[in-house]
């Protein structure tokens, strides 16, 4: 049936006029080749501008303090982008093209990263707000637990079967409580600038690691398969990207606080670490340190409160200024490339504000706030 069906369309074509044909011939090949431009895939990431988000939602804390207007700016990337899309973003001066490298994250690891950055930087933002909140009202507590180095990445060139969130607790049977700590037993065993090293290429660093509630042990073999890169002092890299890890305990501070963050629905990432920290400190006083300003910016944040370097500047200065921002604060690695942002594309760059550390953000918005009061 099916035969005799495609047989008599053929037929049906054989015998039409010629432009009838010539008309069907080029209406197949538009056809074919919107087919090829959609989806035939392209080595470049597209990043375009992306949202603006209310800071507080990610926290939820206990009281009925005014939070202000204090925004996450996120950037939107497309990294199977077609050959059509590629196009139409070459002509598009607010788009970035970014050619693909060999080491680029697969979408999966891409995808893991985010969340567990995204984790990260919102205990981070607790601990640090509660603790700067805690020097203006000392009834502010925040309950919280040293946990360990959470792996982030494993990359594909390093040898050892551990996971995106496991919980590194102990290197060769040593315990640590901070970062520097496991960095410096870290270089004990493998030296600086390979000298001193006890450990060399073939040996294993063994390591303690938290995996769903239960220690286990896993080794890491230091050999040339297992080495990412050398870094700049030429010490070799175990193929891991990790973070700090300190837990906090909302039900037991005071105030309580929920993280309402939905690893499925919200954005990824660490870059709105400094905002989310000022909104949960907002939130924790009566004072609104806004002033009644409706501030935006980026950059991550560590433990000790320092605000660290994120991608897509020129994207995201361009989406805060499209939506009136009075004021937006960024990493002082970025800052330059933010001021050229505004240049390009011809925003007040008198309201971009370089800061490395959380505190600065506070004592800015304080200075602010009483120039208000004169």
């Amino acid at each position: 049936m099916l035969k005799n069906y495609f047989k008599d369309l053929w037929n049906r074509f054989i015998h039409t006029h010629i432009m009838t044909k010539v008309f069907i011939f080029l209406f197949i090949t538009l056809e074919i080749f919107i087919l090829v431009i959609s989806f035939v895939k392209v080595d470049y990431t597209i990043t375009t501008p992306g949202f603006l988000t209310e800071a507080m939602y990610m926290v939820d804390v206990d009281t009925e303090n005014e939070r202000g207007h204090i925004l996450t700016v996120s950037v939107t990337e497309y990294t199977d982008a077609s050959l059509i899309q590629y196009w139409l973003a070459k002509g598009e001066k607010r788009v970035v093209l970014t050619e693909k490298k060999d080491d680029d994250l697969t979408k999966e690891q891409d995808n893991k990263y985010g969340i567990i950055s995204k984790k990260i930087a919102i205990n981070n933002a607790i601990i640090n707000a509660y603790e700067a909140a805690s020097f203006v009202d000392s009834s502010i507590k925040l309950v919280k637990e040293y946990k360990g180095m959470v792996v982030a990445v494993v990359s594909g060139l390093a040898s050892t079967d551990i996971y995106p969130d496991d919980v590194i607790t102990k290197i060769n049977g040593v315990s640590f409580t901070s970062q520097e700590q496991f960095y410096n037993e870290y270089y004990r065993l493998v030296g600086s600038d390979r000298k001193g090293a006890i450990l060399n290429e073939g040996d294993s660093i063994e390591f303690t690691v938290l995996r769903y509630n239960s220690e286990i042990q896993k080794d890491v073999e230091l050999t040339k398969s297992a080495k990412l890169s050398k870094n700049s002092n030429g010490t070799l890299s175990l193929g891991l990207t990790l973070y700090e890890y300190v837990t906090v305990d909302g039900a037991n501070s005071y105030p309580k606080f929920n993280i309402l963050y939905n690893e499925q629905l919200d954005a990824k990432g660490g870059s709105g670490g400094a905002m989310m920290a000022l909104s949960i400190y907002n939130g924790l006083l009566e004072k609104d340190i806004t002033n009644g300003l409706i501030i935006a910016g980026t950059g991550t944040i560590g433990l000790d409160g320092n605000i660290g370097a994120i991608g897509g500047i020129e994207q995201k200065i361009i989406k805060a200024f499209m939506s009136g921002v009075d004021v937006f604060y960024v990493d002082q690695y970025d800052y330059d490339a933010a001021i050229s942002a505004c240049e390009k594309h011809g925003y007040n760059k008198d309201l971009v504000v370089s800061v490395s550390e959380f505190t600065d953000i506070l004592n800015d918005l304080n200075e602010r706030g009483k120039t208000n009061e004169q």
